[in-house]
């Protein structure tokens, strides 16, 4: 008679901070390999808004204020809005901006995970470009959370972006 060996899985279902489903696959029966675990997470749909929404516009003038002159800020609302949205990695936004990943456990992450989750359309972000020669690194002028909680769900994901440039002010 033939030894055989089989092998066998197990899934198991948890949930995450935010109530999104995590599966784990475990299994053994491989003569050479111990057990094996792997993280499967379905990655949700994640709907945009075409246009940026006035608030956003307004919070990031006000942001700019802190790090320009007010004029300036203006003039660089004003390329926000008549630019073209463009796409962007989420993975991408955060190494050029220079800041840290926020987790779920932040409550504006959060909400916009909520909204995620949803399917509720989420407004693009506002940039500004960042001068390498300079050492200045990209600024997000309103959307962190936003990119934040797309990165949770996947690092990957294009983010519609509106980005001015300093050298156009």
């Amino acid at each position: 008679m033939q030894n055989i060996q089989f092998r066998t899985l197990r899934a198991e279902a948890l949930a995450d901070d935010s109530g999104r489903a995590i599966f784990l696959k475990t299994g053994t029966g491989h003569p050479h390999r111990a057990d094996m675990k792997e993280r499967v997470m379905s990655k949700p749909k994640i709907k945009w808004k075409n246009e940026p929404e006035t608030e956003d516009y307004e919070g990031g003038k006000n942001f700019l204020t802190l790090i320009c002159s007010a004029a300036e800020a203006m003039q660089l609302i004003e390329h926000l809005q008549k630019n073209d949205t463009i796409e962007r990695a989420s993975k991408d936004l955060l190494r050029a901006a220079d800041l840290p990943l926020l987790d779920q456990s932040d409550p504006h992450v959060r909400e916009d995970l909520k909204r995620i989750d949803k399917g509720t359309p989420l407004p693009p972000v506002l940039l500004v470009r960042g001068e390498m020669k300079k050492g200045n690194p990209l600024i997000i002028v309103d959307g962190y959370h936003r990119i934040c909680a797309v990165y949770s769900c996947d690092e990957s994901a294009s983010i519609p972006c509106r980005m001015a440039t300093w050298d156009k002010i």
